[in-house]
């Protein structure tokens, strides 16, 4: 490999690194699965970064409470300890290139599902995708939720297991209250 490239890659990851250290803490910690009370089962499929905001219906980083779920682009600054998570959810999800995870939210309460990720688009130039989706998880019920870029396409979709839909796009910033 030639200097340069390593020079790159390095630098990369000590940026990297560094503008994590100024993020709020909802960009690095893990999200934190309910313990207690009514849960569905949420199977998550990416190729960016899921997060988590429970009780949410919109992008609310201020409650504190929300983080990752699924992390196919992990730093060493993340905590990505659910990754690969299995609950025993029916079907799987085996492509290459994606990350899979298995995690309870809360049911009867809406959470923010929110993706991100970012793709070479050459000549030093990325493709940016950040997208939200909310719906209110049924106690009980098995989902799946698909956060993919596909150079400039951003998906993002929640449903059932049995591919019907559930939810809408939500609000990248909450309406001032």
């Amino acid at each position: 490999m030639k200097t340069h490239h390593i020079s790159l890659m390095l630098s990369c990851l000590i940026l990297g690194a560094c503008s994590n250290l100024s993020s709020p803490a909802y960009l690095t910690r893990s999200y934190a699965e309910p313990e207690a009370g009514p849960r569905a089962r949420m199977r998550i499929v990416t190729n960016g970064v899921v997060r988590l905001i429970p009780d949410a219906d919109c992008h609310d980083e201020s409650k504190g409470v929300g983080g990752i779920a699924a992390n196919n682009a992990m730093t060493l600054l993340t905590d990505s300890h659910l990754n690969r998570q299995k609950l025993g959810m029916p079907g799987q999800n085996m492509e290459a290139h994606v990350m899979v995870s298995e995690v309870y939210v809360q049911a009867g309460k809406p959470v923010n599902i929110d993706f991100m990720a970012q793709q070479d688009a050459g000549n030093g130039n990325a493709w940016l995708c950040a997208s939200d989706w909310t719906f209110v998880p049924e106690e009980g019920k098995d989902y799946e939720v698909q956060g993919r870029q596909y150079g400039a396409q951003c998906i993002l979709r929640a449903t059932l297991l049995d591919g019907q839909a559930v939810g809408r796009p939500a609000l990248r910033t909450c309406p001032a209250k």
